[in-house]
């Protein structure tokens, strides 16, 4: 099957597999018109399943609505139930992976990952509990980082962290260290 593509600020996120849904959907980053796209995009490509069919584009289609279809969906699949933790995990993975593979600018991507991830943010979402335990405080220092050298660039700041092309590569390596510590 192709891989289903999710646009977001400049960033495009690549879902591959039906489990990399599930767990984009537990975690909360697979908005309602992105679940009807996500299920447009299994019905055309031969992922027949009667719970994907109820799911419609319409103002009717109400976001509890559309996960709780996305759900039975992905069960008539027979995609494992990802618990809370596996879920941020696989999330996790899938964008950290097309950041290191260079798929997304790194910088875009590291900004993604830090905004769903709630990572040094106080505003919480379903995958910020795992943040810490999965090992990623080191994203949110190059996030930082970044907006440090932007802003240097515009104007001369106490503290220059350097040139924002020397901060991607830290984020691609990075990337690569977080995905070699949980491969």
């Amino acid at each position: 099957m192709p891989p289903f593509l999710i646009q977001r600020q400049g960033f495009q996120l690549k879902i591959s597999t039906i489990g990399e849904a599930a767990a984009l959907e537990a975690v909360g980053i697979l908005n309602n018109s992105e679940l009807i796209a996500w299920a447009n995009h299994m019905l055309i490509n031969g992922h027949y399943s009667q719970g994907l069919d109820a799911l419609d584009d319409t103002p009717e289609t109400l976001p509890a609505q559309a996960h709780e279809l996305f759900k039975q969906a992905v069960k008539e699949l027979q995609v494992q139930e990802f618990s809370p933790h596996d879920a941020a995990f696989t999330a996790a993975r899938v964008i950290i992976q097309q950041i290191a593979d260079q798929e997304v600018d790194p910088e875009v991507g590291c900004q993604f990952l830090c905004h769903h991830f709630s990572l040094g943010s106080p505003q919480k979402g379903p995958a910020s509990n795992f943040s810490e335990e999965l090992g990623m405080r080191e994203f949110v220092y190059l996030e930082h980082e970044m907006c440090h050298a932007r802003a240097a660039l515009q104007h001369p700041v106490p503290y220059d962290p350097g040139p924002p092309e020397v901060i991607k590569q830290e984020i691609l390596s990075e990337a690569q260290r977080w995905l070699n510590a949980n491969t």
